[in-house]
């Protein structure tokens, strides 16, 4: 797309094909959906072998009130959500607080919580270029992750544990480590 003639023939629907093929990796339509038989996952969409993150600890790491609300709409919380709204209709922020209940029931030691030093993660936070993916703003039109609501999302220590192995709890994370 960068060195083509946007008008050259098969380009539109090349592209067309890869932002499909795209959306069906990323979104992992096929944790619930079908491919046809014979279809050779590993060399067609390595992709598809990524799972979520690991609900193991949950409920050491999450805060009651933003999993539920996670769980009933996680576009709401996060614009670039790749979790699908799943409860609709009535009753289902019901159904969403009853989940995060069952998930706030498996714990984990985490250790000690860690406390740190502010000035430092600050300047930690721009040397690491952590402003690359993420924004402090509350309203953020850039489609980076906002960290406006961190301090509503995680348990005492949660996140300093995160912060120190981000792919422990979900190996497909986009965050380095």
């Amino acid at each position: 797309a960068l060195f083509h003639d946007p008008a050259a023939p098969g380009l539109a629907d090349g592209m067309l094909r890869r932002e499909g093929r795209m959306l069906l990796a990323t979104l992992r339509c096929t944790a619930c959906h079908a491919l046809p038989e014979g279809f050779d996952r590993a060399r067609a969409l390595p992709e598809l072998a990524m799972r979520g993150p690991s609900l193991h600890g949950a409920g050491s790491r999450f805060s009651p009130s933003w999993l539920a609300e996670w769980i009933e709409a996680p576009h709401r919380k996060r614009a670039g959500a790749r979790m699908p709204a799943t409860l609709h209709g009535d009753g289902a922020h019901a159904r969403a607080g009853d989940i995060a209940v069952w998930l706030l029931t498996l714990k984990e030691d985490l250790g000690p919580v860690v406390y740190g030093d502010p000035a430092r993660g600050a300047r930690l936070f721009a040397e690491l270029g952590c402003i690359a993916c993420h924004s402090i703003d509350e309203a953020d039109a850039t489609g980076w992750v906002s960290l406006w609501t961190a301090h509503s999302k995680y348990e005492n220590g949660a996140l300093a544990r995160f912060l120190l192995a981000p792919g422990a709890q979900d190996p497909s994370i986009r965050m380095p480590d």
